[in-house]
């Protein structure tokens, strides 16, 4: 009876300690993720408003509609952006073609690289971008092999009327296997962690279960010996509860 009951006791806790700690893992990770993901999109949109502004106010030239950007200037800005945020960046006109970007900056500098072949922004992108604001994960219209964090704005700056038009748009895009590392590390941590805090508990549960359990073999004992005639042995009282 004593095994049992001691048994059962440190089972039972032990359960209810390993299934809290995958609840709370649980909701911590899925919490840590979106909260991720959604400063992650922060930074791509807050850079690539950034972007659309330096790129609306380089515009060097208008005429019949068609609108001309310094594209040593913002070759610069580009180069700097993606380097500082790890994202790519893309300046294109009102119908999706590329003007300018992290690729041909590089395609530039060094010829014999091997860049890939890029295609032009979907007109569904491109309408939610110039409108405003565009964002999803994707492929970029198959420019990368896995999905991409995809965030568009558009370009505006005043025509020769006064009046604020939107030009192009630029798009930025971060790899998605960022927020995959980050997810297998904070894992990595918790796992860690939770097996310690688990080690802990269970030598506390054991120590408290063993002496809870106490009282119950001594009086096992002296339930023995009163069977036997023996009327000698004491079962000591230690404290004022059952």
């Amino acid at each position: 009876m004593k095994k049992s009951l001691f048994k059962k006791y440190l089972s039972v806790t032990s359960i209810i300690i390993v299934v809290s700690f995958l609840f709370l893992g649980t909701v911590m990770i899925v919490f840590i993720a979106r909260y991720f993901q959604s400063e992650k999109q922060a930074q791509l949109t807050q850079n690539a408003k950034s972007m659309a502004s330096i790129a609306g106010q380089s515009v060097v030239m208008m005429q019949d509609n068609q609108y001309l950007i310094d594209g040593s200037r913002m070759a610069l800005f580009i180069k700097a952006f993606s380097e500082n945020v790890d994202a790519d960046f893309f300046l294109v006109d009102q119908s999706g073609a590329e003007m300018i970007s992290t690729y041909s900056i590089e395609e530039d500098e060094n010829p014999s690289a091997d860049i890939k072949s890029r295609k032009n922004i979907s007109s569904e992108a491109m309408q939610q971008a110039l409108s405003g604001y565009f964002s999803a994960t994707g492929t970029m219209n198959g420019l990368y092999s896995s999905n991409y964090y995809i965030i568009g704005v558009p370009i505006v700056t005043t025509n020769s009327s006064g009046q604020q038009v939107a030009i192009g748009a630029v798009f930025a895009a971060s790899d998605l296997k960022v927020l995959d590392v980050f997810r297998d590390e904070t894992i990595k941590m918790f796992l860690l962690a939770a097996v310690a805090a688990f080690m802990v508990s269970f030598c506390i549960v054991w120590t408290f279960s063993y002496k809870l359990a106490k009282p119950l073999r001594e009086m096992a004992i002296a339930t023995k010996h009163f069977g036997e005639g023996d009327f000698s042995v004491r079962v000591p009282v230690e404290s004022q509860d059952e």
